[in-house]
């Protein structure tokens, strides 16, 4: 269905009522094809809901560790925080994530 509407060249970036995009729900999700697929169509990887989370903040979350390793290899900004404050550290302590970040420590540092 993703693959179809950018096909027909639908806006993979149009936000809906609550400001998420299509990345952020296949990042919240889990769905690394869908992430990667809106990605190399052009998808903004970095967009913020009004909340303060990016497609990489949902997916450390929810612990969606090959999303945010692609995330992350795509250049999506670690370094944002949202409105509050919070860190992609904050986002996945919170829900007791801890391999998520440490993705984007060993690259950063490497």
């Amino acid at each position: 269905m993703v693959k179809y509407l950018a096909e027909v060249r639908a806006a993979i970036d149009r936000p809906t009522a609550n400001d998420t995009t299509p990345l952020h729900v296949a990042s919240l999700q889990g769905h690394l094809d869908v992430v990667t697929y809106l990605c190399e169509s052009g998808a903004m990887c970095d967009r913020t809901t009004p909340g303060g989370a990016t497609p990489l903040y949902v997916s450390c979350y929810n612990g969606h560790l090959p999303i945010v390793q692609y995330l992350v290899s795509q250049k999506a900004d670690a370094r944002k925080r949202t409105p509050a404050g919070a860190t992609l550290l904050h986002a996945a302590a919170q829900e007791g994530q801890l391999e998520a970040p440490a993705v984007f420590l060993f690259e950063s540092i490497v």
